[in-house]
């Protein structure tokens, strides 16, 4: 093998090493965080602070579709929001019918069912996952009554 095809080999396989060599400071440092109960802390404050603002967000972002829906009462809105099963609206007629006009096609539709579905999903395994410290309790709104 020539001097230029081990150099041409060489910066071949540079950047895989580079990656595995990112990657195994990434999960150095993921252990480090993990036996540093400062960091560690200081790491679950940061994920509880972003998590309260994505649910405070989501939480907005439902209020105002349920409030955007048409020929809905108020007290129907309202039991929209405390309605603890997804399917609860697309199963009743007068929620589906006002959702499909709220949303003017099927695809958006669909689309906001699926992905509620997965962020109700995800939430699901946030709860169950004793890492977090995260619990049901925790996760309902200051919303009721």
């Amino acid at each position: 093998m020539s001097g230029v095809e081990c150099a041409g080999l060489v910066l071949a396989v540079l950047p895989l090493v580079i990656e595995v060599a990112k990657s195994y400071k990434h999960g150095v440092d993921s252990i480090r965080d993990v036996l540093s109960s400062s960091r560690r802390d200081e790491s679950l404050e940061d994920f509880y602070q972003e998590l309260w603002m994505e649910m405070f967000l989501l939480d907005r972002q439902l209020r105002d579709t349920v409030d955007a829906l048409p020929k809905l009462t108020e007290d129907r809105k309202a039991s929209l929001l405390k309605a603890e099963n997804l399917k609860q609206w697309t199963l009743e007629s007068d929620v589906a019918s006002a959702l499909q006009e709220h949303f003017n096609s099927e695809t958006d539709l669909q689309a906001f069912m699926v992905i509620m579905g997965k962020i109700v999903e995800l939430l699901a395994q946030l709860i169950k996952d004793e890492t977090t410290h995260v619990g049901s309790k925790q996760m309902v709104s200051e919303r009721s009554p």
